[in-house]
């Protein structure tokens, strides 16, 4: 789940099972899970 108010650059890669909190926010060479 990726909460409505978080800010995710187009360029981060999230696995399909990550949770994303209120107002976080993901920067453009991010990797989160798998």
């Amino acid at each position: 789940m990726i909460h409505p108010t978080a800010i995710i650059h187009p360029g981060a890669q999230l696995a399909d099972n990550v949770s994303i909190g209120a107002y976080s926010t993901i920067g453009e060479h991010v990797v989160i899970g798998e």
